[in-house]
């Protein structure tokens, strides 16, 4: 058997797709039990994780119309918050990119705290900002934006009372973009 390749049951399989398929189980089993972990604390216990903060992303499904609830890492800066579309380093946008982009209303959960946000895609010198604050808080972003081939969305959320007041409106969120 060549180094490339991994033993199995059925036929030899090249190690990267069996690497890619253990990743994305392991992603799975990790992000499920962070998930329970938080929604039985109510936000108390596994708001971090590998040293990050953990928050809860509520969407509306863009083809389902259900509730949707993503645990991610996040950057705050005052009441602004940011998400990286990472996705892992997979060559496709989270669901929940999509889900935003078609409807930037959002609630997130922090530390058990939930609030009404108002998604926009990052772009041009708000991106710039963001990525470089971003990839010095969580080096492994820049890591899985190395070998994809996709730019990684920033998806900035602000406090839906703040576009409330100024009467202000973002246009939603193109994961295309």
């Amino acid at each position: 058997m060549s180094t490339g390749e991994a033993q199995g049951a059925g036929a030899a399989q090249p190690l990267g797709a069996f690497r890619t398929r253990l990743v994305a189980g392991l992603k799975k089993v990790i992000t499920g039990t962070n998930l329970w972990i938080l929604r039985r604390s109510g936000g108390r216990l596994g708001n971090t994780f590998l040293g990050n903060p953990v928050l809860l992303l509520y969407t509306t499904g863009a083809r389902s119309g259900l509730l949707r609830e993503t645990p991610l890492f996040y950057l705050q800066c005052e009441e602004t918050i940011v998400l990286v579309g990472s996705n892992g380093g997979n060559p496709r946008n989270p669901a929940w990119v999509n889900n935003v982009s078609a409807d930037p209303r959002v609630r997130v959960k922090v530390r058990g705290r939930e609030i009404s946000m108002r998604a926009h895609m990052a772009e041009g010198a708000e991106y710039a900002r963001y990525w470089c604050v971003a990839t010095q808080a969580f080096s492994t972003w820049a890591d899985f934006q190395g070998r994809s081939e996709r730019r990684f969305p920033l998806v900035v959320l602000e406090p839906a009372e703040a576009e409330e007041k100024s009467g202000a409106r973002r246009p939603a969120v193109d994961p295309a973009a």
